[in-house]
């Protein structure tokens, strides 16, 4: 069970992080 929950917050922080780079992407194509 412990491995699971880690692996999903794992996939969750990195879907996060992608989200991120791609608003940024956006901000600086904005600009």
């Amino acid at each position: 069970m412990k491995n699971t929950a880690q692996i999903t917050i794992l996939i969750a922080l990195g879907n996060l992080w992608m989200a991120r780079k791609v608003l940024r992407k956006r901000e600086m194509l904005g600009d």
